[in-house]
């Protein structure tokens, strides 16, 4: 995979780059697996069901064949979120392993963020769990990487 597996093109196809990267999750999955957690089953089964789970939903957003809202985090979405404790807000792209640069917000999909944002819904409050505690965040907004954001 690389940084073209997501593509921002605003004239690029949502169903191209959705089959992109769906093409790119079975092919790695093992690669993803072993990356993440080398020797964690429960960790190791958490991210395949997570892969699972966005395969799935890729799938059925493909089979729906309607345009995509911005209303739910996929991979190559922007979120816009509020630390609901503190009234402040930041923002992430989510991205595969290998896309990431934390310094300008891009963090991996399967990063401890990132895997509880992704599949969120926009205006839903998610529960995130970090090395450094938990903490409630608020999806503000959502803009995916084909719609030109």
């Amino acid at each position: 995979m690389n940084r073209s597996s997501i593509p921002s093109s605003p004239s690029c196809n949502w169903q191209e780059a959705l089959r992109k990267q769906l093409d790119n999750l079975v092919k790695e999955r093992t690669k993803l697996l072993e990356a993440s957690h080398l020797h964690l089953s429960k960790e190791r089964k958490a991210t395949e069901q997570l892969l699972d789970k966005y395969a799935d939903t890729i799938k059925q957003l493909l089979n729906n064949d309607a345009p995509i809202e911005d209303g739910m985090v996929l991979i190559g979405s922007k979120v816009e979120l509020e630390y609901v404790e503190y009234r402040t807000m930041d923002n992430f792209v989510i991205a595969f392993p290998e896309e990431t640069d934390p310094e300008e917000g891009v963090i991996s999909f399967l990063s401890p963020i990132g895997s509880q944002l992704l599949l969120a819904a926009i205006g839903s409050i998610v529960s995130i769990h970090t090395p450094a505690g938990a903490m409630q965040v608020r999806i503000v907004s959502i803009k995916h990487s084909w719609n030109g954001s």
